[in-house]
């Protein structure tokens, strides 16, 4: 499965591209910030 970071400030458009995405078989991560979005890739590298 191929996996995204979702990296947007808007909350209403982050969570709508993590839901389209997921529907469409993605595992997804998001962040809000480049500082969110690098804790995250720490944890988990997109592909």
């Amino acid at each position: 499965m191929a996996k995204l970071l979702i990296v947007e400030d808007d909350l209403h458009l982050r969570k709508f591209y993590t839901r389209e995405f997921s529907e469409d078989g993605y595992h997804v991560a998001e962040a809000a910030d480049s500082q969110e979005a690098l804790r995250v890739l720490a944890d988990d590298l997109p592909d």
